[in-house]
């Protein structure tokens, strides 16, 4: 990653949850952001975050949304 253009990516995932992945995050200016994400992503269910419920920081670091997996039997 030291190469890397944009070198703080972030994916949330879990069991029955939609995959997020961000990409393009300013390490010092994105952290709240990121946390008060973190803490939407674990309360709405599946994962589901609704678009407008996202801050524009997280919006913008959207790179892909993957559908959920199941969890493991």
């Amino acid at each position: 990653m030291a190469a890397c253009s944009r070198p703080c990516n972030v994916t949330l995932a879990a069991p029955d949850r939609l995959t997020f992945i961000l990409s393009g995050l300013s390490t010092t200016e994105s952290a709240t952001e990121l946390a008060e994400f973190c803490q939407q992503y674990t309360t709405y269910p599946g994962g589901r975050v609704p678009f407008k419920e996202r801050s524009a920081v997280i919006r913008a670091a959207s790179a892909f949304i993957l559908p959920a997996l199941p969890a493991p039997n």
